[in-house]
């Protein structure tokens, strides 16, 4: 209990100094999108799900005000971020450069595994089958984080692929769903009914960036 409440101080404080000189009343906007179990929306975009409550708690603590801001995707609520229109976005793990170009707040909220998809009806394709994986081509985004990872992954198994890259997380997935690709790269965190996981790797810290 102790440790939760410090969490909670110490995040408490990190939006405190971030907002220091606007006005108290001030709503913290903060970005979402489509998540299963991390950002979930009604039809007025009433965001729920995991990053939403912890962000209801971590406001209703600090007795601050927010507004949920939708995007379509992981990188147009990154790019909403670039240009001031949202203060707040998760989840998102911790790297060099962008540790040189946001801030974190100073606890990770979780952690997150990448994986492999494959179409939930696709029976060619088995969880960690590595042989049949060999000389496919491997549909991901083209700032995706868990490749460098997935790369390892593949060393330790002898394994190679080929990447094909698209320009977003939403492209990718229906790139998957319309056959165009039997196999993406992608965080576990979007895993819903229609795809199937076919490897699972790196386990990461996921914080707020502010």
């Amino acid at each position: 209990m102790r440790k939760k409440c410090m969490l909670i101080i110490l995040l408490l404080l990190t939006i405190g100094q971030f907002y220091s000189g606007k006005a108290q009343a001030a709503k913290v906007k903060a970005g979402f999108f489509p998540l299963a179990h991390f950002y979930e929306f009604n039809s007025e975009y009433d965001a729920s799900g995991y990053g939403a409550d912890y962000l209801k708690a971590l406001a209703m603590q600090g007795g601050w005000d927010y507004q949920w801001v939708y995007y379509p995707d992981w990188e147009a609520a990154l790019a909403g971020l670039d240009k001031g229109e949202i203060d707040v976005l998760a989840p998102a793990q911790r790297t060099s450069s962008r540790e040189q170009k946001y801030d974190y707040m100073p606890f990770p909220i979780g952690f997150e595994l990448g994986a492999l998809f494959g179409r939930s009806k696709d029976y060619a394709l088995d969880y960690m089958d590595m042989s049949a994986l060999q000389g496919k081509n491997v549909g991901c985004t083209e700032d995706m984080i868990f490749q460098h990872t997935f790369e390892r992954f593949l060393k330790n198994h002898d394994t190679t692929v080929n990447f094909v890259y698209y320009k977003n997380s939403k492209d990718l997935l229906e790139a998957l769903r319309n056959g165009k690709e039997d196999i993406i790269l992608d965080s576990l965190m979007v895993k819903n009914d229609d795809v199937k996981i076919l490897a699972e790797f790196g386990a990461a810290p996921i914080y707020f960036l502010v």
